[in-house]
């Protein structure tokens, strides 16, 4: 009994550590909306609203901050006037980062480019109506996905 007790412990933790990430279509579809509409999807899937930057057009959004801002994940949400929407989402574990290279791959985003950047990798992905940005790191398993229409 102890142990099927500990099963469930450890693979509800694990659901509650995946939960905070947005698939990649839902944030697709966060940048295809005015920020009033993302701030509201955003606060439905249990962020909360930390910052806006006015100086670059910034809304930054947290997944279960604490006190002193500190997140388990960040999305921003960047409206510049001269650039259009780009938002910005964290994949903050190899499977994570996994599911969202194999969404690119299943709706045709094609890879551009891939050149180191510093203590990173960056990629462009394109499809027909977006491009993707990926930044990974060479020290942790965190990656950036930076979502934009494509010009």
């Amino acid at each position: 009994m102890k142990q099927k007790i500990f099963l469930l412990l450890i693979l509800c933790t694990g659901m509650a550590a995946y939960a905070q990430n947005l698939s990649l279509n839902q944030v697709i579809e966060i940048q295809k909306q005015n920020v009033d509409n993302a701030k509201k999807v955003l606060l439905q899937n249990g962020w909360e609203f930390l910052d806006y930057n006015k100086s670059n057009f910034e809304s930054t959004f947290g997944f279960h901050p604490d006190a002193s801002g500190n997140a388990e994940n960040y999305f921003t949400y960047k409206d510049d006037p001269a650039r259009g929407v780009e938002v910005t989402i964290a994949a903050t574990t190899k499977a994570v980062y996994n599911e969202y290279k194999k969404f690119l791959s299943d709706n045709k985003f094609q890879l551009i480019y891939s050149e180191p950047n510093g203590e990173n990798t960056e990629r462009l992905y394109e499809n027909a109506t977006h491009s993707v940005r990926t930044l990974s790191s060479y020290s942790n398993d965190i990656s950036y996905f930076i979502i934009s229409k494509k010009k």
